[in-house]
């Protein structure tokens, strides 16, 4: 038997055991992925169960911060003693144990369609998150990360040594201070930089490796499959979208389609347009998400659109 190949054979199964571990902690895993690899050879998820083990086993607890964070502290304390008594039980289990851990050691925090929430983070810095939205957060002594998973944020960072990473599947945003707003757009991020500066890494299997896309403040970036196109913003459509932070829809020349788009948002009855010609209106105003009452009055005045009731609450739009 050759043992040199048995161990080159173990190493090339241990070192991409290892990549998936990075890259699960770090959320740019594809999970489906990693899954179909782990069952396809017991040697994958035994590899996966011991670095699982041995990184939980070895991790210096006061690299998160827990004096500041004391959800994150209880999260953790028992996800570390969860996993070692399923250690004892099967190496399949201890991987969807490992696997289980690595997500609930972040803390969250999400809202409802029509709420927001305002979070400080353990560094100082403000996490904004506007309606139907969930994020999730973890920092270590050299590092902090945010993960966007569904809606929208806005994030006031702190000035710190430690980057600031906002992880969105496989690409991130990394900045030390500053103001940024984030918000997913079915398979793309749309990112405005209000104030500050940062890099953008996009589209990586290895964050690490991806080139950086510079964006400053009053810049704003599509990150998607390809190289994110960096473009100036007026002043107007930066007051647009950051006016959902004084719980605002604030419109200077917007057209009412993208007035309704913004609008259904935050309403669990939908606003709904019969006439397609309308959509092209152009508006202005400062209106409140919660309410639409008055950017309905506004639209019988100045457009003679007439609002009625439809089904389940709907409010339909005519002329």
């Amino acid at each position: 038997m050759d043992t040199t190949t048995e161990k080159s054979s173990w190493q090339i199964v241990n070192d991409a055991a290892a990549l998936w571990h990075a890259q699960l902690d770090s959320g740019t895993a594809d999970e489906a992925e990693f899954e179909a690899w782990r069952a396809e050879d017991p040697l994958h998820a035994a590899a996966f169960a011991r670095i699982a083990a041995t990184s939980l086993e070895l991790e210096d607890l006061s690299d998160l911060d827990y004096a500041n964070d004391h959800d994150l502290k209880s999260q953790r304390l028992i996800d570390r003693r969860g996993f070692f008594q399923v250690v004892a039980v099967a190496i399949g289990l201890v991987v969807g144990a490992a696997f289980w851990g690595l997500s609930r050691s972040r803390a969250h925090a999400e809202t409802g369609i029509g709420e927001r929430r305002s979070v400080t983070l353990p560094d100082g810095s403000h996490l904004e998150l506007n309606t139907d939205s969930k994020a999730s957060w973890k920092f270590s002594k050299s590092i902090r990360r945010i993960w966007l998973e569904r809606g929208e944020v806005g994030l006031d960072v702190v000035a710190d040594a430690r980057p600031l990473h906002v992880m969105i599947g496989k690409s991130a945003v990394v900045l030390t201070e500053g103001d940024l707003n984030v918000r997913l757009r079915g398979e793309n991020v749309d990112l405005t930089m209000l104030q500050g500066r940062g890099s953008i890494l996009s589209n990586a299997n290895s964050i690490a490796n991806a080139a950086p896309v510079p964006v400053t403040a009053g810049e704003g970036a599509i990150v998607g499959q390809g190289t994110p196109r960096v473009r100036t913003i007026s002043a107007t459509d930066l007051q647009f979208t950051s006016g959902w932070r004084q719980d605002q829809i604030i419109l200077e020349g917007q057209t009412l389609g993208t007035a309704i788009e913004e609008y259904n948002r935050y309403l669990k009855a939908k606003i709904i347009v019969a006439d397609p010609e309308l959509n092209g209106l152009r508006l202005g105003g400062r209106f409140n998400t919660h309410d639409p009452k008055d950017f309905l009055a506004s639209l019988q005045t100045s457009f003679g659109v007439h609002a009625t009731e439809g089904s389940e609450g709907s409010i339909i739009l005519t002329r």
